[in-house]
């Protein structure tokens, strides 16, 4: 190309001079020349064509993907759009689940909730999918079918052997007798039985005292007490948090045993103090807390001692 451009011009001979400075024919300039012409000419008109075609399918192609992955996008902001509560709760006309009593109100909400979420591009399965009902009801709603606010029967039902008013009063009665004062509902209506006498189940006698409130705790052992769950404890160096339990080691006779206690870091799972006593006593376990805090340098506050619920355990160390 550079000889090219330094020779155009030349002719007779300034042409074969600057040939001879430069080591080159005539006959070469020309055939570059005519080399150069050539590839600067277009292609023919079919490889042209078949190229064409091709962009142009390769471009038909990312159109494509370009508008499917922006579809996708927009299903996911709408049924983003969806999920977002309003204030501190749930939108009000969720579904809260299959069985659950829907109000019109909450069914007009969800229309509109679900219309909108598919003008903005999401499907209809899915954005019902995330409101908790099918297409199905959505689409019983639009139409109308089910205008009312409960299409479920008024009618109370109630058991044709109930028991009446004065039944009741008299289980009552036979409860609160001087004879079945003391005694629970488990033990009255075995013995009415083997007297010939009914007067009611003994899960019916448990459901009339509880309805007159004289279903209460009376034995002598301590009645059941609600349990919280204990408060959750974790160490993130040595010597944070200990853990300790006493251990039952079986002796040559039968029925004694050796007491080992140890103490153990959560976190390093080091065993930093043990021993082995002849007995439980919380004394024992207090004195080997003392030892366990001179070796370690404990300071108070440092170490969280955490135990079950045995009798023997230290209190007041930490």
């Amino acid at each position: 190309m550079l000889a090219l451009h330094e020779s155009h011009g030349l002719t007779g001979e300034a042409l074969n001079a600057w040939c001879r400075q430069r080591g080159l024919f005539a006959h070469q300039l020309v055939q570059w020349r005519s080399d150069f012409c050539a590839a600067a000419r277009p292609r023919s008109g079919g490889y042209d064509s078949l190229m064409l075609r091709g962009l142009k399918a390769e471009n038909q192609r990312l159109e494509r993907e370009l508008n499917r992955k922006d579809k996708a996008l927009a299903e996911a902001a709408a049924l983003l759009i969806l999920q977002i509560p309003t204030g501190h709760k749930k939108r009000s006309g969720r579904c809260w689940g299959r069985g659950r009593m829907t109000s019109v109100q909450q069914r007009q909400n969800l229309i509109d909730a679900t219309t909108e979420a598919i003008t903005a591009g999401a499907r209809q399965d899915q954005a019902c999918a995330v409101l908790g009902l099918s297409s199905r009801t959505l689409q019983r709603w639009q139409v109308g079918e089910t205008q009312a606010e409960d299409r479920r029967s008024q009618r109370q039902y109630s058991p044709t052997h109930a028991l009446t008013e004065s039944e009741r009063a008299e289980v009552l009665a036979v409860a609160n007798s001087a004879e079945f004062a003391d005694c629970p509902p488990s033990q009255i209506v075995p013995r009415l039985a083997d007297q010939g006498i009914y007067l009611a189940s003994e899960s019916t006698f448990y459901r009339i005292l509880k309805a007159a409130q004289q279903l209460k705790h009376r034995r002598s052992e301590r009645p059941s007490q609600s349990r919280t769950k204990p408060k959750a404890l974790s160490a993130t160096a040595p010597n944070q948090l200990y853990s300790w339990d006493i251990t039952y080691l079986p002796t040559a006779i039968k029925g004694q045993f050796y007491y080992l206690y140890l103490f153990l870091d959560i976190f390093s799972r080091q065993i930093v103090g043990w021993q082995v006593f002849e007995e439980e006593s919380s004394h024992y376990a207090s004195e080997l807390l003392r030892d366990i805090v001179e070796r370690q340098h404990l300071q108070p506050g440092q170490v969280t001692l955490h135990s079950d619920n045995g009798s023997p355990i230290p209190t007041g160390h930490k």
